[in-house]
């Protein structure tokens, strides 16, 4: 709708997909760094709501640990919809 000041009303409607929780999260490709450590910079956790936001983070906190090389660091989710679940897994190469 246009005013007549001339600004103008927008209403976006968003639809988000649906939620799912996590399964599991998994490690690979670590050898000398325990897979405890390599969880506790990963700020997701079995069981609770799936966030692109925290799996971003968790990359970002891979990367910054010093412990792998940041441009070797892979997450696959593999979300499975009829469950509403999603397990993740990543893949690091140690420096």
């Amino acid at each position: 709708t246009t005013r007549p000041d001339g600004t103008t009303d927008v209403v976006l409607t968003i639809s988000e997909g649906p939620v799912a929780h996590i399964n599991s999260i998994a490690v690979k490709g670590n050898q000398k760094v325990p897979t405890a450590d390599v969880l506790a910079l990963i700020p997701l956790h079995q069981g609770e709501l799936f966030s692109r936001a925290k799996l971003i983070q968790s990359q970002r906190a891979l990367a910054e640990s010093g412990f792998f090389d940041p441009t070797k660091i892979g997450i696959n989710p593999q979300p499975d919809p009829a469950k509403g679940l999603v397990n993740i897994e990543y893949t690091v190469i140690e420096k």
